[in-house]
């Protein structure tokens, strides 16, 4: 049973998120051709620590990284090292924050075209199969979000991205 938090444990939360948040998309504003995973790792954790965090992931026992780097064919939980970035790959960072005693946990799938980071919100037209099935990925994600309520089972949220991925994209859930 998860127990529930009173409003100023939801600050707390709320506050680490925005730090987190604010770090990941800086950090992948620098997604360009050249930069190196472990160079994202070591901006993430200089930006968290600036804003008053911890590297959440750096509390792992035996794990030293910031973050999780999947690039390409890494399907995640990557640990970042020095492959630097080209055009027209696909990064998936995945990045927390502890905070006042809380974690929080994030992840951003982007892919480098035309020199610059492109991110993907669910609603663009894809220029091929790379880009259409990131897209599809954030729709589901924006999607399932929706049905994240109070009252509703995990089993909903589930169908809502098994529903968008396997019959409105023909993608199969792994």
């Amino acid at each position: 049973m998860i127990p529930i938090k009173t409003p100023e444990q939801i600050k707390i939360m709320s506050h680490g998120g925005r730090i987190l948040s604010e770090v990941l998309f800086e950090v992948l504003e620098h997604a360009v051709p050249g930069v190196t995973e472990i160079e994202f790792d070591l901006m993430a954790e200089k930006l968290i620590r600036e804003r008053g965090g911890e590297p959440g992931f750096m509390r792992v026992r035996g794990y030293r990284h910031a973050t999780c780097m999947s690039t390409n064919d890494i399907v995640v939980h990557g640990i970042p090292g020095d492959y630097a970035l080209k055009e027209g790959d696909v990064i998936g960072i995945d990045c927390g924050v502890y905070y006042k005693g809380f974690h929080t946990d994030m992840s951003e799938s982007i892919r480098i075209k035309n020199g610059k980071p492109k991110f993907f919100t669910g609603n663009e037209t894809a220029d091929d199969g790379i880009d259409k099935f990131l897209s599809i990925g954030k729709k589901a994600l924006n999607e399932a979000i929706k049905v994240a309520v109070a009252g509703n089972r995990v089993g909903q949220i589930s169908k809502t991205i098994q529903d968008i991925v396997e019959h409105n994209a023909g993608y199969g859930v792994v």
